[in-house]
């Protein structure tokens, strides 16, 4: 195989590698199993001590992305953006932010430095908007 075609399945793999990677994270239990446990034992303490009212206006969200604090249990209300190729639509009211290439037109460089530096790029826009989470494929 010439050199070429060799570093583009070197390329072709590395994105098929961190694919995989992104499916095996997003389905695979957390590697820290004791932080898990933690949390799901404090969920569980919390779920136990609300009505069943407040559960069920709790699954309503606040609008947008975002969802609603449950201050009498000490959970935070949780900011979110829609975004997948930049942080857009969100209850804020912000503008418009950065928008970026999609997934197909990113892969289509086959270059997996520009996947890290998009993936960088999107977690610092969404961190220094105040948001804990950006919906949509990244």
């Amino acid at each position: 195989m010439n050199k070429r075609k060799m570093i583009g399945a070197q390329s072709a793999f590395a994105l098929l590698a961190l694919a995989v990677s992104q499916v095996h994270a997003a389905t695979s239990p957390a590697l820290d199993e004791g932080r898990v446990s933690r949390a799901e034992k404090a969920a569980d303490k919390t779920l136990a001590k609300m009505t069943l009212e407040e559960k069920l206006a709790y699954i309503g969200g606040t609008g947008g992305w975002d969802v609603k604090p449950l201050t009498q249990y000490g959970v935070p209300q949780i900011h979110g953006a829609d975004g997948g190729v930049g942080v857009r639509y969100t209850s804020e009211g912000n503008a418009q932010g950065v928008v970026y290439p999609s997934g197909p037109n990113l892969a289509a460089t086959w270059n997996p430095r520009r996947a890290i530096d998009l993936g960088r790029a999107l977690g610092y826009d969404t961190a220094s908007g105040g948001y804990q989470f950006v919906t949509g494929p990244a």
